[in-house]
Formats: C-alpha cells, sequence, structure tokens
C-alpha cells in the first residue's frame, strides 16, 4: 500500500482518528517539499539502520567522508552554533579529525582505511587554531571560545584521494559557514559517504515538558483563532519568504512573531483547521525558533496518551513497527501492536524537542498518518493557568498584547468612522436646508426689498410734525 499522493483534484485524504480528526483533504498547492520515499522496503531499511546508528558505535568517529583533493591549501573551520547569537557556543570544547589517503573515493575505500584512521584517532596531536593540520593523521582540534570561528590551515602536497573521519558530526560545528573550503573560499564537498547536511539555525534549548515554554497568547500571537486559518498561511508565508530557519533568523522580531503564531495553532487546533502545508512545513523551523506553550487539542474520542520519554532510539524503533503496520495495512485500533507504536509516535513527535527525534520524523509522520487510524490525546497538565508576568514570559510580551491592540485599533477605527459618518449628514442636511430654504428666501428678499412697514398689519405709518 502505496502512500497517497497529490496527483489529481480529487480528495485524496480518508478518515482517521490522530490528536485530531480529518474527513478529506484536498490537493494544494504547496511550496515544493522534500522528496519523499514511496518503497515501504526502502523506508523500512532506513528506519532499521537509524535504529542501528542511534546505538553507541564501536567506531570512534561519528562521521566520515570521501574527497578528492589537489594539491594545493585548504582551511578546515569550526563554528559557534545555536541561537540567539549572544549564545552561541561550541558544541565540544574539542574533535578529533584524522585525515588518511586512500585508494580511491568509494564507501569501500573509506571503510577500508579504518585501520588506518583508528589508529590515527589514537596519536591525534593536539592543534589550536592557526596551527596547520596533518594530511596523514590524526588531529585533535582545541577550540578558542574567543573566536566564533576556529580556523586551522591545511596543506595538500600529493593530489588524490582522502578520507576524512570526524570524532562529532561536522553540521554541529556549521552556523553559516562550510567546514571545509579550498585558497579561493570554495566550499569541498565529499564525494562518497557523506556526514550530514549544512546546519540550519538551532534554537539554543529546546524546553521541556511544553507548558515551561513562553505562553503562546503572551506572545504576538495572542489569543487562538482555530478559524482563522489565513492568518497561520500568512504566518507561514512570512517564515519562507525570510528564510526564518536559515543560521539565527528566527531571532529577529518578524521571524518570531511569525512562528509563535504557527506553534500556537499547530498545537492548539484541528489538524482540519489548517493546511497541509502548514502542517508538514511547521518541522520545517521548530528546530530553529523559540517554541511556545499551547493547550493541545483534545479529540473527545480518544483516550490520553501516556508519558513520553523522548528517547530517539525508541522512536526510531516504533517507527520501524508503524512502517510495517502501514504496509500490511493494519495500522488501526484493532491491531494492538501497531496502535501502541503509532501511539508512542504520536506522543514523541508532539511532547518532545527536535534534537531527542529521529531526523525524518516530521517526514514520515505526516505520511503515515495518512493511513493509521489509531490514535491518542497528548496529555496536559489540567491546572496550568497562563499568566503572562511569568518570567518565562516577560522576554516576549509586547508592550500590549496583539489582541488588545486589535481591539483597540478596531474600537478607535469604529468611532472614527462613526465621527465621520455623524459630520457628513450633519453638512449634507445643512446644505439640504441652505439650498431648500435659506438660499431662495434670500433670493426672493434681495429681488423684492425689505416689506414697507405701513404694509404691515397694526403698523401705523408716522407723519411729518406740523
Amino acid at each position: 500500500h502505496g502512500f497517497r499522493t497529490c496527483e489529481s483534484k480529487r480528495l485524496i485524504r480518508v478518515p482517521r482518528l490522530r490528536k485530531h480528526t480529518h474527513i478529506t483533504r484536498g490537493c494544494e498547492n504547496t511550496p515544493t517539499l522534500p522528496n519523499w520515499p514511496t518503497d515501504m522496503l526502502s523506508i523500512a531499511l532506513s528506519l532499521a539502520l537509524l535504529t542501528a546508528q542511534s546505538h553507541a558505535s564501536s567506531d570512534p568517529w561519528e562521521w566520515s567522508s570521501t574527497f578528492t583533493l589537489s594539491a594545493g591549501s585548504y582551511t578546515w573551520q569550526s563554528q559557534k552554533t545555536g541561537c540567539p547569537l549572544t549564545a552561541q557556543a561550541y558544541a565540544d570544547a574539542t574533535m578529533i579529525v584524522a585525515i588518511i589517503p586512500i585508494d580511491n573515493t568509494t564507501a569501500a575505500a573509506l571503510t577500508a582505511g579504518e585501520s588506518d584512521a583508528t589508529a590515527a584517532f589514537n596519536a591525534a596531536v593536539n592543534k589550536s587554531p592557526g596551527e596547520a593540520l596533518s594530511a596523514n593523521g590524526g588531529n585533535n582540534l582545541v577550540f578558542d571560545n574567543s573566536l566564533s570561528t576556529s580556523t586551522f590551515p591545511l596543506t595538500i602536497t600529493t593530489a588524490g584521494s582522502y578520507g576524512i573521519y570526524a570524532q562529532h558530526g561536522v553540521s554541529e560545528f556549521e552556523h553559516d559557514e562550510h567546514y571545509l573550503i579550498n585558497s579561493a573560499g570554495a566550499d569541498v564537498e565529499a564525494v562518497a559517504a557523506g556526514g550530514g547536511e549544512h546546519a540550519h539555525g538551532h534554537a539554543t534549548s529546546c524546553v521541556t515538558p511544553t507548558w515551561k515554554r513562553p505562553d503562546c497568547s503572551c506572545t504576538a500571537a495572542g489569543t487562538i483563532h482555530c478559524e482563522d486559518s489565513a492568518r497561520v498561511d500568512a504566518a507561514f508565508d512570512t517564515l519562507i519568504e525570510n528564510k526564518c530557519n536559515v543560521t539565527c533568523n528566527c531571532y529577529n522580531q518578524v521571524c518570531q512573531d511569525a512562528f509563535f503564531i504557527l506553534d500556537q495553532h499547530h498545537a492548539g487546533c484541528n489538524a482540519d483547521q489548517l493546511s497541509h502545508r502548514v502542517e508538514v512545513g511547521f518541522h520545517w523551523f521548530e528546530g530553529a525558533c523559540v517554541r511556545c506553550y499551547e493547550k493541545p487539542f483534545q479529540n473527545p474520542v480518544l483516550a490520553t496518551c501516556g508519558t513520553s520519554r523522548c528517547v530517539k532510539a525508541d522512536v526510531a524503533s516504533n517507527l520501524t513497527i508503524v512502517t510495517q503496520c502501514v504496509n500490511d495495512n493494519q495500522c488501526n485500533a484493532n491491531n494492538a501492536t501497531c496502535a501502541a507504536a503509532w501511539n508512542n509516535v504520536i506522543l514523541e513527535h508532539d511532547s518532545c524537542c527536535e534534537s531527542d527525534l529521529p531526523d525524518n520524523l516530521g517526514t514520515l509522520f505526516h505520511q503515515y498518518e495518512e493511513s493509521c487510524t489509531a490514535g491518542c490525546n497528548i496529555p496536559f497538565n489540567a491546572t496550568y493557568a497562563t499568566n503572562c508576568a511569568d518570567a518565562k514570559n516577560t522576554a516576549y510580551v509586547r508592550s500590549s498584547s496583539s489582541d488588545d491592540d486589535d481591539d483597540k485599533l478596531k474600537t478607535g477605527a469604529l468611532v472614527a468612522i462613526v465621527v465621520v459618518v455623524a459630520v457628513v449628514v450633519i453638512a449634507v442636511l445643512f446644505g439640504l436646508l441652505y439650498f431648500c430654504y435659506l438660499k431662495p428666501k434670500t433670493i426672493e428678499e434681495a429681488q423684492t426689498g425689505p416689506v414697507p412697514m405701513a404694509s404691515v398689519a397694526g403698523v401705523v405709518k408716522p407723519t411729518a410734525a406740523v
């Protein structure tokens, strides 16, 4: 059973029970989405690999790749990361990087070089920023906290294939610069078995449990209005247009306000009240922006989920089970194993920080929810009460809440309209009075002159004195 795709204008989503209840979903025009695999076996294999990788490895490195390097000068760069910029720090104080000549740039050659890489790791020499790296040995990079970017020169005297093995993922040390550049400043990319993408901006911390985050209603988001999907779509467009998940962009006011609106409605509204692109695209920004808290939407026909653990390996394992359930068309409440696995995925997806979840969870989650009809409600603290004066909120409360501002603007506008209408009505009435009564009378008096006093009844015209 493959996944439904928007290949026509017909309705494609079937009813299912999750934390939200969907009836149908139409095909919508959305930004380009990540390439989603449609082969169930490939997904299962990738999830199994993810599960295996989440456990400790016997290798001392987390990342390795092959490169074709010409003779010349290069620079290895490691950066402080996190947002906001003032809170950035190195992911680790040091990192071992072994550079080993290999036979070619295939993954097999990289594997063949592992014994030499292990020896190089064991004999790694400390290198401070500015000190040259060995092109055939281990280097223990010692980062300088006074620098936002620690750079290490690398000279290649013999052109050829090289394997680079790093103690940590190189993306953990990328903010806005590539980890390896040539003498012209151009990025040098891996050929095979590359380990990770360029890093986007990441929030310095993700707070759990979720109700310890700033309250969405105390931010620019104001009071939640699930029926106002246009406002949510506009906020999503703002995030896209301003590249709010790049570097620390989500810490500027425009991006931050837009994401608070998105976060609030993603958590607190029925999914059918949000566009499909918002539901999926939300995950493009959740790791780069400060999260806020909104009481999760509660489906009255569903039970409450259990307690989240936020363990990446557990989520990956449950994803593997759900994959098989979807493939067998068994992801429903009648299959206890499938229902339990899917409910766990729902719980962790909505309750945990991005760093505690498999990288592909966001993509797969929105594919699997098309087929899974089990579900549960995300638990929340029933005694919790919003207080915008709380310390967690003070940094995000504007001088007046957006709702108050909106109400004041609406009231002011209404008063202004009433005043203008009143002035216009008075002016029209005065105009009618003038043109219909006062002006004709004035013209008549001008033509006939004043009425003689003798003609006025009861008035005697005086005579001249004798």
